[in-house]
């Protein structure tokens, strides 16, 4: 057993941290805290981030370094330390460096918030494994600012959201539907992408097309949005509907109906 003053001798622990890095565990908690100290003893041993303080645990370089086998990231062999597995420091430092690293994380860490988010900023699928927090607005605008596609993943009502909506299909001045992938045979799921941008119908299943609630919502943005409801345009009273809404809208109706005096 060292004295604590032994323990706090910054040049006795260097030297002992060089011939064992796991001797780390035996510095004081300010030699613990020092980053130049505990890189040398993660270069040795990557376990011996295990005995940082958590401040340095959470750093991307440190735990990089202690996690590098070869050329590589080795996660699982970094959280074989049960020590470090159950470290949220760890865990968060980990993702920070690595989002892919959170798929070697237990279970218990895929539920936390902090952890979720700075894995899903960077990588927004990795809310897949976030079962609990997919109801949470914060994580999945997060997610689906990184990847639109990560809004098939959000809880029903956020898949209706305007802004997640937006933020999901958002490319530069314009919306890209198509990461809305199966959500576009849900029907609320398109009424709300509709409200937000009429174009948004050409990506519909082919019967939301022809749903003339979902139809309506499109053509009070735009007429143009009839070009995608072939089979509407020869439905009499769709199109009376419709073109109550927008006179315009007369000019897509098929030839049969632009005839029509009642339409």
């Amino acid at each position: 057993f060292l004295s604590e003053e032994l323990r706090s001798d910054a040049k006795l622990v260097r030297e002992a941290v060089g011939q064992d890095a796991m001797a780390l565990e035996f510095a004081s908690p300010e030699l613990r805290s020092q980053r130049d100290l505990v890189l040398a003893a993660v270069v040795g041993h990557g376990h011996a981030l295990q005995f940082a303080s958590d401040e340095l645990k959470e750093d991307p370089t440190l735990i990089l370094t202690a996690a590098r086998r070869y050329l590589f990231a080795d996660w699982p062999w970094l959280f074989s330390c049960a020590a470090l597995r159950d470290s949220r420091s760890a865990a968060l430092g980990a993702v920070r460096a690595d989002p892919t690293a959170m798929r070697c994380l237990v279970p218990d860490w895929w539920n936390d918030r902090r952890v979720v988010l700075a894995a899903v900023q960077q990588q927004g699928m990795l809310l897949e494994l976030a079962q609990q927090l997919q109801a949470d607005r914060e994580v999945v605008l997060a997610a689906v600012r990184s990847d639109g596609k990560a809004v098939q993943l959000a809880d029903q009502q956020l898949r209706m959201d305007p802004v997640v909506l937006s933020s999901a299909a958002r490319r530069w001045w314009a919306f890209d539907w198509s990461v809305l992938g199966p959500l576009t045979c849900d029907k609320s799921v398109m009424l709300a992408a509709v409200e937000l941008d009429w174009r948004a119908l050409e990506f519909a299943s082919d019967d939301l097309k022809e749903d003339l609630e979902v139809l309506c919502a499109a053509v009070r943005k735009s007429p143009l949005a009839l070009r995608w409801a072939s089979d509407a345009r020869d439905v009499k009273d769709v199109m009376l509907q419709i073109v109550q809404l927008r006179g315009a809208a007369l000019q897509f109706a098929s030839e049969r109906l632009k005839d029509d005096m009642d339409v």
